[in-house]
């Protein structure tokens, strides 16, 4: 079963149009590993810290992916505010 994704706007510019193509793209692995989770163990690393990033964001977390290298052990940070409080998670993968 085909998931549909959305056409990228052509009209933006490059650098968006990439970012929002990484997004949708994240968010079809998101969904497939939803639908067959042992999907996951043929994923190298770099595959998994952008969909991981878009599951929290689907959750509804503020979501910052870091830069591939050189991230002080910080892959994803996750923010949520609790009980008024920003809170700040940090993922490693």
């Amino acid at each position: 079963m085909a998931i549909p994704i959305m056409p990228i706007e052509a009209k933006k510019p490059v650098s968006e149009r990439l970012v929002q193509g990484i997004k949708k793209f994240s968010r079809f692995l998101a969904l497939e590993i939803a639908r067959d989770p042992q999907a996951l163990s043929h994923l190298q690393w770099y595959h998994i810290e952008p969909t991981i990033a878009e599951i929290f964001e689907g959750l509804g977390f503020g979501v910052t992916l870091t830069p591939p290298s050189k991230d002080g052990g910080k892959d994803v940070i996750l923010t949520f505010d609790i009980a008024g409080k920003s809170v700040n998670y940090y993922v490693e993968i």
